[in-house]
Formats: C-alpha cells, sequence, structure tokens
C-alpha cells in the first residue's frame, strides 16, 4: 500500500470539522405535512485524510443516531464515504464530487425506495458551504420519470470550534 498522500481534496473536508446545530424539514410527516426537527452534530478528522460525524436528533419522540464518514480517493478521482442511521438497516455508501464553485459537495448513492422499499433508487446528498459557519443541506430522489425530487433539507450552523 502507497504512503498517505494529503491532497487538497482532503484538506477541503476541513470545513465540516466542529460542532453543529441543525433545523431540517422533510415531507411525509404524521399528518402528511411537513415535519420539522432539530437535531446537532461533530464532525472529526480521522488522521488527515477523513472526516466522521455523529448526528443526533430526536423525531416523533424517538432518538436517533447518524453516522457518517467521507473521505477522497485519489484513485478513483472521487470522493468517497457512507452513512446510516439508528432509524433503518440499510448502509449509504457514497460517491461524489465537488461542483466548480467550490462551496458544493454532491455524493451520491442507492438505496431502498422510500416510494417502494422493495425497489432501489438514487439518493444524492448535497452540502452547500453558505459561509463557514453556516451550510445547507438538501437530500434529493431520482424517480422513475427521471426527475430529482427534494426530500429534505437542513440549515446547519456552527457552534463549536472549527479545530474539532
Amino acid at each position: 500500500m502507497e504512503a498517505l498522500q494529503v491532497t487538497d481534496q482532503h484538506r477541503w473536508l476541513h470545513k465540516f470539522l466542529g460542532d453543529w446545530q441543525y433545523e431540517a424539514t422533510c415531507p411525509g410527516g404524521p399528518d402528511g405535512g411537513e415535519m420539522s426537527f432539530k437535531g446537532t452534530e461533530h464532525v472529526r478528522m480521522i488522521g488527515d485524510a477523513w472526516i466522521h460525524g455523529v448526528g443526533k436528533t430526536e423525531v416523533g419522540g424517538e432518538e436517533h443516531e447518524m453516522l457518517i464518514t467521507v473521505g477522497y480517493d485519489t484513485r478513483k478521482n472521487k470522493y468517497v464515504g457512507s452513512w446510516t442511521g439508528s432509524m433503518m438497516t440499510h448502509l449509504f455508501v457514497y460517491e461524489g464530487w465537488v461542483e466548480e464553485d467550490g462551496r458544493t459537495l454532491v455524493l451520491e448513492s442507492t438505496g431502498p425506495s422510500m416510494m417502494d422499499p422493495t425497489k432501489d433508487c438514487t439518493y444524492r446528498d448535497i452540502t452547500e458551504f453558505k459561509t463557514d459557519d453556516h451550510r445547507a443541506f438538501r437530500s434529493e430522489m431520482l424517480g422513475d420519470d427521471g426527475k430529482w425530487t427534494q426530500i429534505m433539507s437542513f440549515d446547519m450552523y456552527r457552534v463549536g470550534t472549527k479545530n474539532s
């Protein structure tokens, strides 16, 4: 195995470091309308090439924990990672890129469709840094019609040091 060579792509991930609070919305609340919830996320480095985030939230009286890991694979020339949450049994495996604006990370994955859990569909998780301390997140699902539908959005604000 080659020795780790930290690249600008790895350093780009440092934007995520620290403690964050968020407010999120998604369709499909108990009454069929939009559902809102709040949570926290702590993001730290694993070595010099990976970030690892632990998120916590409460939805419908149940506490949930989510884990995300993201790095940059120099062989694939892509960002890679994984995400899972205590509310499901599926591990989402990511591949993605940073948009030309230099502020937006797009991670794609395949997983159970929200419309029909017996089928898989493509998801896209998009994080845009509005400022160093504010990031907007949205999750989209690719429909059978070839159109992306937003299924969740967060506004995340840094509340702790960036040197976590």
